[in-house]
């Protein structure tokens, strides 16, 4: 029951943590033209999906959105 419980934690955090980060992925695009905006979220999507850690994929977008910005 304690292992079930902190497997969905665990997930909530990871939840969260896309949730939170989407946020800021969007206005860090807000100044793209929206064709190339949509096609750099969806890159950005499937980086955090295919990603081992959050962490890791966080430091990879955010490299990213400054080479953009």
């Amino acid at each position: 029951m304690v292992t079930d419980l902190k497997k969905r934690k665990d997930q909530l955090e990871r939840d969260v943590s896309k949730t939170l980060n989407a946020t800021v992925r969007a206005s860090a695009l807000s100044d793209i033209p929206s064709s190339k905006r949509r096609a750099y979220e969806q890159v950005i999507n499937l980086i955090y999906e295919c990603s081992a850690s959050q962490a890791n994929a966080k430091l990879l977008v955010d490299k990213i959105l400054a080479r953009i910005n």
